[in-house]
């Protein structure tokens, strides 16, 4: 029996007239199945997603009533600790909580990706983050 050419097994594949199928032996020419791919699955579902998503609008609104008012009160450790914003200070905080609640958002519809190990949006809540720390330092500096 002589080998044949790869030419010759595919017009037999395209003939329907292939050889019959050997046990253990592995055929080169059929086309392999895709490597086992992990998908991503979200951080959180259904309750937990719409909880976060409630407490990030919240948020907003908080910061916002505090920007309306021109007085925006964020708590301390203890009770007498708060502080209260005015002015461009509270423009400042107000801009930090809504990138909070940006990030908040974002962090309950991302996806973990257990191939990379890591979460999708990984580099835009870093960016977030650094912009919410930044507006924060602005508004501490600016003063009450």
């Amino acid at each position: 029996m002589s080998k044949k050419s790869y030419d010759e097994v595919m017009a037999e594949r395209e003939r329907g007239t292939t050889r019959p199928y050997t046990p253990d032996h592995h055929n080169h020419l059929l086309p392999q199945p895709p490597p086992s791919y992990a998908e991503p699955f979200p951080l959180f579902k259904g309750k937990g997603q719409a909880m976060l998503i409630f407490l990030a609008v919240l948020l907003i609104g908080y910061a916002g009533y505090g920007l309306l008012v021109d007085d925006l009160y964020l708590p301390g450790k203890r009770a007498s600790l708060g502080q209260h914003y005015h002015g461009a200070a509270a423009g400042m905080m107000f801009m930090m909580l809504l990138i909070v609640a940006v990030e908040i958002i974002t962090l309950a519809l991302s996806r973990y990706d257990p191939i990379r190990k890591r979460i999708t949006n990984q580099l835009f809540i870093r960016l977030l983050t650094v912009a919410a720390v930044v507006f924060m330092v602005a508004g501490v500096s600016m003063g009450r």
